[in-house]
């Protein structure tokens, strides 16, 4: 612009007035012409912009300043001419803050030139813009939070990454926001999320970083914080050496300050958040303690996204063992079905009989090892059509369509067998799990969910109830017994709860001499009305729960402990035999149960026998047999109850450190009868001698079953003939009027017959007991009897026995004509061939004194 002279003349004196004044300023004045070239600058001016003292007159300021400053101050001044009166603006010019005053100077009303005048405010500018700063952050934790508590329950964790970065480069002056995931498997961190102010800025998304701090990559903020599990904070990246891999990245961008934050998430630290910034300096206290809330709230917003993920887990599945749980395997089920093409299907419910018994003895480590093993073997049954789930603490549930026939053998096989298989959980011996299972068929016994659970359970509950390793079916007349047994359960519990099971004591009796040599404590259930109920009522339930057959078993053992004293006073100082289930001797915590109980009552110690019951149930005979040796240390005696009755027994005998055995009453309830079982008692009456074992016969009700084991060489005895059980009450007067049959001693013999001498003894008192029935002359009966004469003819044989055959056949040919006479004349008859048997039995007597019957 041109002026004129005039103008020239007022700015020129203008400006020799503000030289004057203003070189003696410490604040920068400069003064520039109405075409913005600088006209003059005082010291503290030329310092602040950078310029030379002389050499800028009649300069522009691009022509001195940088460009971006050159603009800014350019744009201000045109500004400023175009005002009347002081304009203001702030600068930042390298380090320095300065607040700008403009004012235009003026010749009547045109603009001649501007005058500039500057003030330092950079501690001023300073401190606003670290409260802006701190402002910005504060509004970024604000949102975050926000987002949190808006948050649908079924937000993906990523949503919190993408809201945390986002938020903070809107909110704030930071260049770039970034979180890294950690993994320390591999011990490397991984950026996985990024937000940033421009597009310019490089994308990090998927970038490996190394934990290792001897890795190029890993001496940077984000490694160190995750290793060192603290905030790292870098306000000058230029300086800082692990920033040396990025460095030219940073100046490229103008990264000059960055920190990095670990995420704690259940106390495991697993990711970081990364924020980049401009300035140096940029993270103050303020800015890391916002910052540290932030990364809090992060931690605390995925746990909260987590424990909802876990809640719905939870409502659809079991946590111990991932199945579906009862609710979720039922809508399972209920929809399969439903289903328009439904076909066959089948619904297993399987109870592992002993968990809770383990899990009591244990402790619920060992019992959640041993839940995670049956849910595995439980899950490998199942198919992608059916379903597996977990219905309660010890039961589980099977569903799966099938094809043709249901095979219930074959799935037997293929169910209990998986899960029978013995079980390691680190208790020494493995446990072998006895499993019930019950099943219920779609569409045979129902339609819906409801009736197949319901119809599988009443199955269930019947195995159980029995106790056996099985699988069984539903049946309709299930639903009529359950109601009963679930009473009885009751009671027995309550029983053992408040001491109402106690022993009675049935004697076992030596019939060589007539005395008592031994009782028997057998169980019984007193009401609370004072009613006695025997074992029969009660005893089944018993022994389908492992749990109550070690309550059982050291309720009787502590209640012949506390009444042995008493038994010593009525001078039955014998031993007692206490009956302990095979599946309660078998676990591991068998041992601690008895030895604490001998140490309550040591005068057991010599005086009582741990009778073992359920010998089907002796499935593990080394440990059985180390179980027992150690019982047998304290001086106890064993027995094993009802000989002869499982696959097992010899083997038992054999490999078990008994001291007595139990022959089973029913080879005594028809051993009159049975030749077969005269030969069975006669073997076991050999092999107990042979192994140094007594041997007791059970369940002796008659005479004739008292005098016939004696003649085959049981001489100890035990039943109703003798005695029922009794309480200790009465037991003192039966002592008192004890007297054994004088017959009973007669036939009594420490040898038992072999051979020739068993079966004419078997057929002697088989004539005997025909000849005493009131029926004998009847059609039917003469023919049976015949039959029997039949069977029980001798062959030839040795002298003694040959005169004995002579004899028999003669009298077996007159008793055959007499039990073919009708009326008076055939009852005498009968009579008088009955006394010439009594007197054939007294010479076999005498013979048996000699040993002359001993094959």
């Amino acid at each position: 612009m041109s002026q004129h002279p005039a103008d020239k003349l007022s700015l020129t004196q203008l400006l020799v007035a503000l030289i004057r004044g203003a070189e003696r300023l410490p604040m920068p004045v400069l003064v520039k012409d109405d075409s913005l070239r600088w006209r003059y600058a005082n010291r503290a001016a030329c310092e602040a912009f950078g310029i030379p003292r002389t050499g800028y007159q009649q300069r522009s300021d691009f022509d001195l300043l940088d460009s971006e400053l050159a603009a800014r101050m350019t744009e201000g001044a045109r500004a400023a001419l175009g005002t009347r009166g002081v304009t203001e603006s702030i600068e930042h010019i390298g380090e320095r803050s300065l607040r700008i005053f403009r004012y235009p100077l003026c010749v009547g009303s045109r603009p001649v030139g501007l005058v500039t005048v500057a003030q330092e405010i950079t501690d001023l500018e300073e401190t606003r813009i670290a409260f802006e700063r701190q402002r910005d952050f504060y509004m970024a934790l604000s949102d975050v939070n926000q987002s949190i508590i808006r948050a649908e329950a079924d937000q993906a964790a990523v949503d919190v990454y993408d809201t945390v970065c986002d938020v903070i480069v809107q909110r704030t002056s930071a260049l770039m926001a970034v979180i890294a995931r950690v993994d320390y498997r591999r011990g490397i961190a991984t950026f996985v999320q990024q937000r940033e102010k421009s597009t310019a800025l490089p994308t990090l998304r998927g970038m490996e970083i190394s934990l290792d701090p001897t890795h190029p990559r890993g001496a940077g903020p984000t490694a160190r914080a995750i290793r060192e599990k603290r905030i790292v904070v870098v306000n000058d990246v230029e300086q800082d050496p692990g920033m040396a891999p990025w460095r030219n990245l940073h100046r490229a961008h103008g990264v000059k300050s960055a920190i990095a934050l670990p995420v704690t998430v259940d106390g495991q630290q697993e990711l970081a958040l990364i924020v980049y910034a401009g300035a140096r300096g940029f993270f103050s206290p303020e800015l890391i303690n916002l910052l540290r809330e932030m990364v809090d709230d992060i931690g605390f917003a995925l746990r909260y996204q987590r424990q909802g993920e876990r809640l719905r887990h939870m409502a659809l599945m079991d946590p111990p063992t991932g199945l579906p749980n009862r609710a979720h395997f039922f809508e399972c089920v209920d929809r399969i079905v439903r289903a328009p093409k439904a076909g066959a299907c089948a619904l297993i419910l399987l109870d592992v009989n002993d968990f809770k018994f383990y899990n009591n003895l244990f402790g619920h480590e060992t019992g959640d090892s041993l839940l995670a093993l049956t849910a595995n073997r439980v899950a490998g049954l199942g198919d992608d059509a059916g379903v597996v789930g977990r219905l309660g603490s010890n039961e589980f549930g099977l569903f799966f369509p099938y094809d043709g026939d249901f095979d219930p053998a074959a799935q037997s096989r293929r169910v209990l067998g998986a899960l029978g298989t013995p079980c390691d959980v680190g208790w020494g011996s493995p446990i072998t799990l006895s499993v019930a299972g019950g099943y219920a068929l779609c569409p045979l016994h129902g339609v819906n969910a409801d009736a197949l659970m319901r119809r599988a359970s009443m199955a269930l509950r019947a195995v159980k109830q029995e106790g056996g390793h099985q699988l069984r079916s539903y049946v309709p007349e299930l639903e009529e017994k359950l109601d009963h047994r679930r009473e009885v359960h009751a009671e027995i519990e309550q029983a053992l709860d408040e001491g109402r099971i106690e022993p009675w004591f049935q004697p076992q009796v030596d019939l060589l001499t007539g005395e008592v040599v031994g009782l028997e404590a057998l169980a019984r259930l007193r009401t609370v009305d004072g009613r006695v109920i025997a074992p029969g009522w009660f005893i089944d339930v018993i022994e389908a729960d492992a749990t109550l057959i070690r309550r059982l078993g050291l309720a009787m053992l502590n209640g012949v402990g506390i009444r042995l004293p008493q038994l010593d006073a009525i001078g039955l100082k014998v031993p007692v035999a206490v009956n302990i289930g095979a599946r309660h001797l078998l676990a591991p915590g068998f041992q601690a149960d008895f030895e604490g109980l001998l140490a309550r009552h040591p005068q057991l110690t010599g005086r009582i026998e741990i009778e073992i019951t359920e010998a089907q149930s002796l499935h593990d005979l080394p440990r059985a047999k180390d179980v027992l040796q150690r019982v047998r240390e304290h001086g106890v005696g064993v027995a094993l109850d009802d000989f002869g009755t499982g696959y097992s027994s010899v083997a038992n005998m054999r490999n078990l450190p008994l001291t007595l055995v139990k022959l089973d009453q029913d080879f005594v309830r028809d051993l009159p009868a049975s030749v077969e079982d005269q030969a069975i008692v006669s073997s076991v009456v050999v092999a107990a001698r042979g192994l140094g074992m007594r041997l007791v016969a059970e369940g002796v009700e008659t005479d004739e079953h008292a005098e016939l084991l004696g003649a085959l060489g049981v001489t100890l005895v035990q039943g109703y003939a003798i005695s029922r059980p009794l309480p200790l009450a009465e037991l003192g007067r039966w002592v008192s009027d004890w007297q054994q049959p004088a017959n009973w001693c007669s036939w009594a013999r420490p040898i038992s017959p072999q051979g020739d001498a068993l079966q004419y003894l078997g057929a002697w008192f088989g004539l005997r007991r025909w000849l005493a029935r009131p029926d004998l002359g009847e059609p039917q009966s003469v023919s049976l009897f015949r039959a029997h004469l039949h069977e029980a003819s001798s062959p030839d044989c040795a002298p003694p026995l040959s005169e004995f055959r002579r004899l028999f056949a003669d009298l077996s040919a007159r008793i055959a004509d007499a039990v073919a006479t009708r009326g008076t004349e055939g009852v005498h008859r009968r009579e008088q061939l009955l006394a010439e048997v009594e007197a054939m039995g007294r010479m076999m007597r005498r013979a048996a004194g000699r040993n002359s019957l001993v094959g």
